[in-house]
């Protein structure tokens, strides 16, 4: 269980079809202002033990959910032995090519950390 995006992000839609998910967990944010290695490294590190958490990452200029914010990606899993590097470099590419997308030249600007938690077996037959 502890192999979720430590070499690659292992991205929700990736999992076996055959997997039931129980995502009725409720989601919590973790708020950064822009992309940090630090707080992220902070924030895997804080997750349960033997636990997987889907992440949506967002960006927000207000940091606030009234308002609009743009997906970073699509969801990906991770646990408290995910690679914070990894991860950081992601979201910095995908930070990137947002900037290039929409002509986003403000440096103002927060990662909110969308997750909660998941648990998920094999579908009965």
């Amino acid at each position: 269980m502890n192999n979720f995006t430590t070499n690659k992000i292992s991205f929700l839609n990736d999992l076996d079809k055959d997997i039931y998910i129980d995502k009725s967990w409720k989601y919590y944010y973790y708020k950064i202002h822009r992309i940090d290695l630090d707080r992220i490294t902070n924030f895997i590190w804080n997750l349960k033990d033997n636990e997987v958490y889907v992440i949506n990452p967002i960006i927000s200029i207000t940091c606030q959910s009234k308002h609009p914010y743009v997906n970073l990606s699509e969801k990906f899993l991770i646990t408290n032995e995910s690679n914070p590097i990894l991860i950081n470099d992601f979201l910095l590419d995908q930070f990137k090519l947002f900037r290039t997308q929409f002509e986003f030249e403000d440096d103002f600007y927060f990662l909110i950390l969308k997750y909660k938690l998941i648990n998920f077996n094999y579908k009965p037959l």
